[in-house]
């Protein structure tokens, strides 16, 4: 896995360019000393290896700030992509196992294709200092941990289909695939919200895959984005497509390859 991760990371040791589009984002609370628009944002540590340090004070900063920002950050990170891929991919496959060795092996490949490559990458940028957060603020570079995301699932849907696994867990990878790439084609021109995509996506394969009352959870969505455009990282626009999108092309991978 190492050196599949670092040929990932080796795009992003080039300089940073000029025109550092990152100023999309913003790292805390609007109303709280930070830019409520997308567009400004922190760039990209300088100092390779500084990541952890401007974590802590940057956790320090929220906690100590109006409830609204700390409700934001605590909304934002429970619907992390990595944190919702990892668990849904992880317990779809265990659903569908049907011993011991099956919920390990299936359970197992779905956390490292869904979640632990994409955010190994990711954590390799911040060590570097190329981007400045875990959910990559710098539009910029995001098409690297979306890259990665579809390479990862098109791995996924290889091992699932080489391991005969049902139909419903290599749609689930096919959907996967599908969004990393169309969110990774869709950020090179516009922020759009991985994390409200990652959220309907997830919830909506649950929905295909197990039974109709798991489409309730869509009705949080407002929530995630309002609390993504709380922290200033996206705008309302942005948050409302990414779920509609991934709902999408969720729906359809389901409906192509389960029957569903």
């Amino acid at each position: 896995m190492d050196l599949f991760v670092s040929l990932f990371v080796v795009a992003a040791t080039a300089p940073a360019t000029e025109a550092n589009e990152s100023t999309e984002d913003a790292s805390c609370p609007a109303g709280a000393g930070e830019p409520s628009d997308p567009s400004s944002a922190p760039e990209a540590a300088e100092v390779p290896g500084a990541f952890l340090p401007r974590s802590l004070a940057e956790l320090r900063r929220i906690f100590q700030g109006p409830p609204a920002g700390i409700i934001a950050f605590t909304i934002s990170a429970l619907t992390s992509p990595f944190l919702v891929c990892t668990v849904v991919g992880a317990a779809l496959a265990v659903r569908f196992a049907t011993s011991w060795r099956e919920v390990l092996v299936w359970g197992g490949l779905a956390a490292l294709f869904a979640g632990v490559i994409p955010f190994a990458v990711v954590m390799l940028l911040m060590q570097r200092g190329r981007v400045s957060d875990i959910h990559v603020a710098e539009r910029e570079r995001r098409w690297i941990p979306f890259g990665a995301a579809v390479l990862s699932g098109a791995l996924a849907i290889v091992a699932l289909h080489l391991l005969r696994t049902p139909r419903d867990l290599q749609a689930l990878a096919a959907a996967y695939l599908l969004n990393a790439a169309a969110f990774g084609l869709v950020s090179r021109y516009w922020k759009i919200s991985a994390h409200t995509g990652v959220y309907s996506g997830a919830f909506a394969a649950c929905g295909m895959a197990l039974n109709a009352w798991w489409w309730a959870a869509l009705v949080a969505i407002p929530l995630v984005v309002w609390a993504r455009t709380q922290r200033g990282r996206h705008t309302i626009a942005q948050g409302l497509a990414g779920a509609g999108m991934a709902t999408a092309l969720t729906v359809l991978a389901y409906r192509v390859l389960a029957g569903s």
